[in-house]
């Protein structure tokens, strides 16, 4: 039997203990709070015929709470539901309790979820922003980035193309923040099938990705050569080639990745006394480079010869009709420092080098801005060649490699007739290749290449009838 009550200064009738409210005929009709038999759960809000319809707040004692519409006696239509546990709290459409519709998650960590829910899960499209910066942009099924998306990352790389089941697996195209570029195909959340990649260092493949690696890749360099000891003749220009190899000796068609070519000399370690020569001493071991054959070398100057002519006046290219190839004898010596080179196809070759001592010896020409510049003493680093911190670090080197090259006379190999020819075995030196590809290509350098070369030089006697 109901009962009347006075509440906020209105009477309300109570149809039972646990229910204090408006009524129709004994039957909980317009506003009032009702407490369940389990007092964990409690509802205050509008009533129809004894349902919860209209709106309302369902309240639970563990702090979780949801405000919004009912139909029915269901929690239907738009609403808010904050989750006492994990402190997640979700506006947006609801139907027969269940998160369905749009909606907005904001998650305690800081992330949000913004678009379609099905039982209570991401389905449909959808953006969802991470704490940390990232983002997703598109499908979602079962809760997971499912169908065609767009991840942006926290360190800037963007990923736009297929997802299953919160991987990458499809066709995609990821730009890198450090300018990097791949289009292709991905499994398991990685480069896997066939892709297009061009590394922000220039390198370009195009092949068959295993796991997230080219199936072709190269691992170390190799000097193109038979002979363990290579003789070259010192007054003569001399050609390398270099190859990018597997551990299968295979060669391998890079493109674009950065070679450095290197030459030094034995060196000999010798006993100071003083406190000069032993900083010098200390200062040149950091600037020796071990090699596999036991011993280090000295860095040095190693040079490219190339003929430019004499006059500008005549036979310019300027002038194509009438433009006609320099003669040999007209053509001057010119001397360029060995640049880094990029591969093609796996291979990079420097031709016409010479052997760091003729470049001294002989004198050839060179422009005035590069007199005293190029053949100077260098420290070898990490990434490469540098100058020396300390302008006296070598005395006894810089002495003998800067040493100014000015002549007009034109470079001839060609020997004197009549002549008896000798061969004198100088000093021993060793080519390096170094890759300096910058940042490195899949996070890896290729290993050092090194070879042994020894110069000789043709000594003549002229021969007397």
């Amino acid at each position: 039997m109901a009962t009347t009550v006075q509440k906020n200064g209105k009477k309300e009738k109570r149809c039972h203990s646990n229910y204090v409210g408006q009524q129709k005929k004994a039957v909980r009709h317009g506003y009032g709070v009702y407490t369940y038999t389990n007092p964990f759960f409690q509802y205050e809000g509008e009533w129809i015929d004894g349902k919860k319809h209209g709106l309302g707040k369902f309240l639970m004692n563990d702090g979780s709470y949801y405000n919004g519409e009912f139909k029915n006696g269901e929690i239907e239509g738009n609403g808010v539901r904050y989750f006492g546990l994990s402190g997640n709290k979700y506006t947006g459409s609801f139907y027969k309790g269940e998160l369905q519709g749009r909606g907005i998650m904001e998650y305690k960590n800081g992330s949000v979820y913004e678009g379609s829910w099905e039982n209570n899960k991401r389905q449909g499209h959808g953006i969802l922003k991470e704490k940390d910066g990232s983002s997703y942009d598109g499908s979602f099924h079962q809760h997971k980035k499912h169908g065609s998306g767009t991840q942006n990352y926290k360190n800037g790389d963007i990923y736009t193309g297929d997802w299953i089941q919160g991987q990458r697996q499809g066709h995609g195209c990821l730009q890198a923040a450090d300018g990097t570029y791949y289009k292709g195909q991905w499994a398991n959340d990685v480069m896997s099938g066939l892709g297009y990649i061009k590394h922000s260092s220039g390198i370009i493949y195009d092949g068959h990705w295993i796991n997230g690696l080219p199936q072709l890749l190269a691992t170390k360099l190799v000097f193109v050569s038979n002979q363990t000891v290579n003789f070259i003749d010192k007054e003569k220009p001399f050609n390398i080639e270099i190859q990018c190899h597997n551990d299968d000796k295979e060669l391998i068609p890079d493109q674009g990745r950065m070679i450095q070519l290197i030459a030094g000399i034995q060196h000999q370690a010798t006993q100071n006394t003083s406190s000069e020569q032993s900083g010098n001493a200390e200062s040149l071991e950091n600037t020796l480079i071990s090699t596999p054959y036991g011993y280090s070398i000295l860095p040095c100057p190693l040079n490219i010869m190339k003929f430019e002519p004499k006059s500008t006046n005549e036979n310019t290219e300027n002038d194509p009709e009438n433009y006609k190839p320099a003669a040999p004898e007209t053509l001057k010596p010119l001397l360029e420092a060995v640049t880094i080179q990029k591969t093609t196809n796996g291979k990079v070759v420097w031709e016409n080098l010479l052997s760091p001592t003729s470049c001294v010896e002989k004198k050839y020409y060179m422009p005035q801005e590069n007199k005293k510049k190029t053949l100077s003493k260098h420290s070898i680093s990490g990434s490469g060649l540098q100058k020396s911190k300390k302008d006296n670090l070598i005395p006894e080197i810089e002495e003998k490699w800067t040493e100014e090259i000015n002549t007009d006379k034109p470079f001839n190999n060609t020997p004197t007739s009549g002549v008896e020819k000798k061969t004198d075995i100088s000093n021993d030196f060793v080519l390096l290749a170094k890759d300096v590809t910058n940042p490195p290509f899949m996070n890896q350098r290729l290993e050092t290449a090194f070879l042994k070369i020894k110069f000789y030089q043709q000594k003549t006697k002229v021969t007397r009838k």
